[in-house]
């Protein structure tokens, strides 16, 4: 039980889960669906739609990378969510499995890097506010410490990136942008 160890880990976690409104209650308890699992199906369907296989190739090879270390970091290290150890918190939902990493901001993290990957800056941007809007929501939920959800985007991150950094290898002249050459 390292995680909850940490004061400020758990200073910053009751002070977002301190603060809320019906509105917020209302809108983070949505919006972190779009940080699951379910949104894989609306996500490949769009890309097959748009017949972008290698991006869907990069987005399977990345998701199955992030699960499976979310899956082992979780079983390895067991950590409880901060309901189980702390008094007062404000829970939203409730989730039994352990806490550390945050698989939701992972999977947001690896949908942001994958989307991001050929997109312009507004993209980029709007999938950046997406990442920080669910890691935040995690917190707000009252289901993850921070530093569940700080590890969770840098795996997120991580994955996605490496998948991309190893198509490039395998790619030399693989365009990141559509008028930008990546060299060696």
């Amino acid at each position: 039980m390292f995680i909850e160890g940490f004061d400020l880990n758990i200073r910053l976690f009751r002070w977002v889960n301190s603060h809320h409104t019906v509105l917020l209650d209302w809108f983070f308890k949505g919006f972190s669906y779009l940080g699951t699992g379910w949104v894989l199906p609306a996500v490949v369907a769009f890309l097959v739609l748009k017949r972008d296989y290698l991006r869907l190739k990069v987005l399977a090879v990345s998701v199955f990378l992030e699960s499976t270390l979310v899956y082992l970091f979780k079983k390895l290290l067991n950590q409880p969510r901060p309901g189980a150890v702390l008094d007062d918190v404000h829970l939203l939902v409730n989730l039994k499995q352990g806490s550390f990493p945050s698989g939701d901001t992972a999977l947001a993290a690896v949908l942001a890097v994958v989307f991001s990957w050929r997109s312009p800056n507004w993209v980029r941007a709007c999938l950046a506010l997406y990442v920080i809007l669910i890691g935040y929501g995690r917190m707000y939920l009252g289901v993850h410490f921070p530093l569940d959800v700080l590890v969770g985007v840098l795996l997120g991150l991580l994955c996605g990136v490496a998948v991309l950094w190893t198509l490039r290898k395998g790619q030399p002249n693989l365009r990141i942008r559509d008028n930008t050459e990546i060299r060696s």
